[in-house]
């Protein structure tokens, strides 16, 4: 579970961090808005 949750909160970072790197949702959202 502490692996798992480590894994998740990084993946969210990631996504957020970087929209334009692996962010389906995120990249649209980034997209106008940038």
């Amino acid at each position: 579970m502490d692996g798992n949750h480590s894994k998740s909160a990084k993946a969210e970072g990631s996504l957020t961090a970087t929209p334009t790197g692996g962010a389906g949702t995120k990249v649209g959202l980034s997209d106008p808005v940038v």
